[in-house]
C-alpha cells in the first residue's frame, strides 16, 4: 500500500518500511467469516479486527464510512481517532 503512486515514496524509503514491517509483524491465518458487500476485498480487515478483538479499526478507506461498528470494534477515521485520544488526554 505504501508503494501506491499517490504517496510517491522513493524506493529506498519503501525498502526501509518493508523491513520494519517484516521485523515487527507476526502473521497467522484468520478464519472468521465476515460479509462486507460494500467491498468484498475489505472483509479481511474486518475479520482481522474481530480475531484480534481490537477496540478500533482506524481507516481512511471510504468504503467503511457506513460501517460504524463490527462486534465490539468501532470503525473510525484517523481524525475521529485523533479526536477520541485528545478528549481522553484532557
Amino acid at each position: 500500500m505504501l508503494g501506491r503512486p499517490k504517496f510517491a515514496l522513493p524506493e529506498s524509503l519503501l525498502s526501509q518500511w518493508h523491513e520494519r514491517f517484516r521485523s515487527a509483524i507476526a502473521e497467522w491465518p484468520v478464519e472468521i467469516p465476515v460479509s462486507f458487500p460494500r467491498d468484498v476485498k475489505d472483509a479481511k480487515f474486518l475479520a482481522c479486527a474481530l480475531a484480534a478483538d481490537v477496540d478500533f479499526l482506524i481507516t481512511g478507506d471510504h468504503d467503511f464510512t457506513e460501517a460504524r461498528k463490527v462486534g465490539r470494534t468501532k470503525i473510525v477515521s484517523v481524525s475521529q481517532f485523533d479526536e477520541l485520544v485528545r478528549r481522553t488526554l484532557i
